[in-house]
């Protein structure tokens, strides 16, 4: 029952870079995005998102997303990162009935309409800094998370006819000097044409 699972948004993509939202002078942070193990072209900002194509076939396997060559300067504080959907209330309406459609039960769909508002309550994914490797982030699918929390962590995915549109995802890192870092995904899911 995973969903867009875009952003990184439903996070997907190539030599991607995302430029944060108001931050501090001399802060840099750049990130590519994959659509199943493969960058997509895109900006990554408002003008120029990130492209995530899909076929419309409910019966095809979802996509993953994942991150690449992330370059932080500062480097990230180790933790998990919560990013909330904006939606309008059209956009809202719209994704609520395509998993309405989907014949979940009405404690998934509570949930989901919390997520599609942006509530505080109900982050649609988080970005993971596990300091493993440099440059190495996660992306958890949060619905997932809330729906089985005893498992471990949750790819970030999206099914293959998840409605087309822009997805705006917003979000602060932290850097390792304590620096609030905004961060803005924003994915735009078209058909294969």
């Amino acid at each position: 029952m995973r969903r867009f699972t875009a952003v990184i948004a439903a996070l997907a993509l190539v030599a991607l870079v995302a430029a944060p939202a108001m931050a501090a002078p001399g802060i840099k942070f750049t990130t590519h995005l994959t659509e199943d193990g493969v960058a997509v072209a895109g900006a990554g900002t408002v003008a120029s998102p990130w492209i995530i194509t899909t076929t419309g076939d409910a019966t095809a396997a979802m996509h993953t997303l994942a991150t690449t060559g992330t370059v932080s300067h500062p480097a990230l504080l180790n933790g998990s990162y919560l990013f909330f959907l904006q939606a309008s209330p059209t956009q809202q309406a719209t994704l609520l009935a395509y998993f309405t459609a989907k014949g979940w039960p009405q404690s998934y769909l509570d949930h989901m309409a919390l997520q599609l508002a942006g509530d505080a309550s109900a982050p649609f994914f988080s970005v993971g800094v596990p300091g493993v490797s440099p440059g190495s982030l996660w992306l958890q699918d949060e619905f997932s998370a809330w729906l089985y929390p005893a498992q471990s962590m949750f790819q970030l995915q999206i099914d293959d006819n998840y409605p087309v549109g822009t997805y705006t995802y917003t979000g602060v890192l932290m850097a390792k000097n304590h620096t609030s870092i905004p961060f803005t995904f924003v994915m735009k899911v078209v058909l294969a044409s």
